[in-house]
């Protein structure tokens, strides 16, 4: 809705919200204008076109702080300056942009960018990142400053923790490129651009048969005894039966579990809306904790509080792990190991990324040592047959 009247304080009090945004324009100064918004906020706007014909509007200020007659006078300062051929909001827009900071990018980034794209978690770690390792180095200074050097260097002392510096530069790297395209930074100016990435040493432990066997036989121990929680056995059972990460298992609901086809429906993980097997174990498992009297009507594994699944594992783990003498096995091992077990059976790692949901066949290339045991095994065995057909005897 739009209309045109001399604006007053009275007119604007007067001017009521609506289901969207309302322009009253003033009838005194073309291009000066009022804007109420569905929620009531009163703002001053200014339109006008620049010599070469571009469309501004820059906001004057807020009501009841900015008075209609003050608005007018800024409004009126700013037409000077547009009759001599000047463009003040684009002389301010490039004032904040060489005034900015890399700070001031970063947090445009997570506003702008992460908040909106990516998902929660994600956000919390470059939110992270962003606090506890960029600013502190590099925060105040100028964004149109930041040279290569600048980049250089801060991922330089991370080098004792690659995978951190690695995050770090990707981070960077894609906050510059949105710099580029928001107008704060020339094009092709990227300076995280050129700079190498770590070498990543491979993260994770693979529990072997015997290990396998061990941290088994100590959760059948635990829920024999009555000592942990069933709940929390079912969660480490679940991750090494399926290889599934460990907010997947926890936030397990069971609509996304389909008994009839053997399948888990995972609507939001860290890959996006999945299908995935569900084996014969797991589903027994399921299947006891469905018949638990005190089973939870939504979650799968259930928490301590009513209503909520379950969220602290790790000190329970910890305790586990020690008993089974898997000190240094994290869950997300568990994952790692379910992937060895299925290269170990000769699946292939498109096939592995495939049943392990891999967004990059990068991440499976973790596992081509266990590709390259199997084509030895495979190869051995080939030999064995060809020397009782050679009548080699060795």
């Amino acid at each position: 809705m739009t209309w045109k009247t001399r604006l007053t304080v009275a007119v604007v009090k007067a001017t009521l919200a609506g289901a969207r945004d309302i322009l009253v324009w003033d009838s005194e100064l073309t291009g000066l204008h009022l804007k109420v918004t569905p929620t009531g906020k009163k703002s001053f706007y200014f339109y006008y076109r620049t010599a070469d014909q571009r469309e501004r509007r820059p906001k004057l200020g807020d009501f009841p702080a900015l008075k209609p007659e003050v608005a007018r006078t800024l409004a009126y300062k700013m037409k000077s300056e547009i009759l001599h051929g000047r463009d003040p909001s684009g002389n301010r827009k490039a004032e904040r942009a060489d005034a900015a900071t890399v700070a001031t990018l970063l947090a445009r980034y997570l506003s702008d960018h992460a908040e909106p794209h990516k998902k929660a978690s994600s956000t919390k770690e470059d939110r992270r990142l962003i606090n506890k390792m960029i600013n502190p180095a590099i925060g105040s200074v100028r964004l149109k400053a930041v040279a290569g050097a600048d980049i250089a260097a801060l991922i330089n002392a991370l080098r004792e923790t690659p995978v951190l510096a690695n995050r770090v530069l990707a981070l960077l790297s894609k906050a510059f490129s949105l710099a580029e395209s928001w107008g704060l930074r020339p094009q092709s100016s990227n300076p995280a651009k050129g700079i190498q990435r770590y070498r990543e040493k491979p993260r994770g432990y693979f529990l072997d048969d015997a290990e396998t066997a061990r941290l088994w036989n100590v959760l059948d121990d635990e829920d024999q005894a009555g000592t942990t929680g069933r709940s929390i056995t079912a969660a480490i059972r679940l991750l090494l039966l399926t290889g599934r990460r460990k907010e997947e298992v926890l936030s397990l609901e069971w609509s996304f579990v389909d008994f009839d086809r053997g399948i888990l429906n995972l609507p939001d993980t860290k890959t996006g809306r999945i299908t995935v097997p569900l084996p014969g174990a797991a589903a027994e498992i399921l299947l006891a904790l469905k018949s638990d009297p005190e089973a939870d009507p939504r979650w799968v594994i259930r928490g301590q509080i009513p209503g909520k699944h379950l969220v602290g594992i790790q000190k329970a783990w910890e305790r586990l792990r020690s008993k089974a003498g898997l000190e240094a096995v994290r869950l997300h091992d568990l994952r790692h190991s379910y992937g060895g077990q299925a290269m170990a059976l000769g699946l292939s790692l498109p096939q592995l990324g495939a049943l392990l949901a891999h967004k990059s066949p990068t991440t499976t290339q973790r596992y081509a040592h266990f590709a390259n045991d199997h084509r030895n095994a495979s190869a051995e065995l080939v030999d064995q047959r060809l020397a009782q057909i050679t009548g080699r005897t060795s």
